[in-house]
């Protein structure tokens, strides 16, 4: 779920920073989704916080280190997200000057963003699979209804 939509806005990101799209239109485009993707980060850590994690924990003990761990990457992920935020709306307001070629403040604020945002994919991106690691064998092994998900 946030793999791939991570991956196209970075990719929409990287075009636009190459020239290949127009920044209007790509303003127009980009806002949505990113909103969309960072809200349903929130969403989906509420979720493991008050539903998933304490189910694996309960149905094994001995991964709840693990599950510590995933919880402080996730304090570093949540100020990711926040920086990520807030470089976009610093993007996405500044003056354009001309579509063709952007200003020195429109340049700073687009590598401002791009830079936050690979930091927040990247982490999260080797946070899922940390998290798969520890959870995907649990599953197998002893099944969804018996560990109460």
């Amino acid at each position: 779920m946030f793999r791939e939509p991570g991956g196209a806005l970075k990719g929409a990101l990287y075009q636009q920073r190459e020239g290949t799209v127009a920044m209007e239109p790509f303003r127009q485009w980009f806002a949505p989704p990113l909103e969309f993707f960072l809200t349903q980060m929130e969403d989906h850590h509420g979720i493991e916080d008050q539903h998933y994690f304490p189910a694996f924990q309960r149905a094994e003990r001995k991964l709840a280190h693990g599950f510590e761990l995933l919880e402080a990457d996730y304090d570093v992920i949540h100020q990711d997200l926040l920086a990520t935020a807030e470089t976009a709306n610093r993007f996405l307001a500044v003056e354009i000057v001309s579509d063709e070629k952007p200003g020195d403040q429109a340049r700073r604020a687009t590598d401002a963003h791009a830079h936050a945002s690979e930091r927040l994919l990247s982490r999260l991106v080797r946070h899922l699979a940390d998290e798969e690691d520890l959870i995907i064998p649990l599953i197998l092994d002893r099944g969804e209804a018996a560990i109460g998900i």
